[in-house]
């Protein structure tokens, strides 16, 4: 929703340029970063490290959402409480032990699957089975087509999104492009 449009934007104007889009976690991405095994990484958690720069490319809005089989989609007055009487679904665990999806720690909530891809926990909540944190920018068309709901649950603090490179790579490089695209896509989105 945000990378790879940049990325094939890049694509049409480089076309010697071969990306590879590759999913892992933050602890893996960092590691292959260091290591020179790929040259760019995303992180939804701030990491530090002396060998990379890592910059604050921007940030995703987010809400709570649900499917149009869900409960809660026909409800028309639906409050906190009732929303959390319900389960959610749930992205993995940052490197911080953190739940990514910008879901604040003191709001306890019932967890009912856990997932790896946010593509995943978008077809989780368009079955209508569970809530779910979505990035607005990945709910926004299903929003428009009725398939989403999005509930009036405003916990969700604006997700931050780190783009990261070897600080051994010049201004000039492609990594240093790819960043920039990225945090430009990001402003497009919001």
């Amino acid at each position: 929703y945000v990378a790879l449009p940049a990325i094939l934007n890049l694509k049409n104007k480089h076309p010697n340029l071969m990306p590879n889009l590759l999913m892992r976690t933050t602890q893996d991405a960092h590691e292959a970063l260091v290591r020179g095994q790929i040259e760019v990484a995303f992180y939804y958690e701030a990491l530090t490290d002396e060998r990379l720069e890592i910059s604050h490319l921007g940030d995703l809005t987010a809400g709570v959402y649900c499917g149009i089989n869900h409960p809660l989609f026909k409800k028309r007055k639906v409050t906190a409480e009732k929303v959390l009487e319900y389960d959610f679904s749930v992205p993995q665990s940052g490197a911080n032990g953190r739940v990514q999806d910008g879901w604040p720690v003191d709001i306890e909530r019932k967890i009912g699957m856990r997932i790896t891809m946010l593509s995943t926990n978008l077809a989780v909540c368009l079955s209508g089975q569970f809530v779910t944190v979505l990035p607005d920018v990945v709910a926004k068309k299903h929003l428009q087509a009725k398939e989403l709901k999005k509930l009036p649950l405003n916990v969700i603090d604006p997700i931050p999104v780190y783009g990261a490179r070897r600080k051994s790579d010049g201004d000039n490089m492609p990594s240093a492009v790819v960043l920039k695209a990225i945090g430009e896509q990001l402003k497009d989105v919001q």
